[in-house]
């Protein structure tokens, strides 16, 4: 998330969201939204969450645990994978 938050020019602390469910970073060229959806069960608590309004947004959105609203998830959605490397890297690969 960092890195995403660096190439697209973000220069604030970049953390994670888990317990606030959204994270939202602005004032690089794109709004980045990073949502943890590990305590949201399903759709419908997502969209009593209110949560669809980022998908999409205006942005980039980051979803960790996307299972969780996969009908939710606009066609044109992409998804990576992360793996650890180490203590400071990590691979990434996209999942077709």
């Amino acid at each position: 998330m960092k890195g995403l938050g660096r190439g697209l020019d973000y220069r604030g602390d970049v953390t994670s969201p888990t317990f606030t469910i959204v994270h939202e970073y602005r004032g690089g060229r794109l709004p980045i939204y990073h949502l943890d959806l590990y305590r949201i069960k399903d759709e419908r608590e997502a969209i009593a969450a209110g949560l669809e309004e980022y998908l999409p947004g205006d942005g980039v959105t980051i979803i960790e645990w996307p299972e969780r609203i996969a009908t939710l998830l606009p066609p044109q959605t992409r998804h990576w994978e992360l793996q650890v490397a180490s203590l400071t890297e990590r691979t990434i690969r996209r999942k077709l």
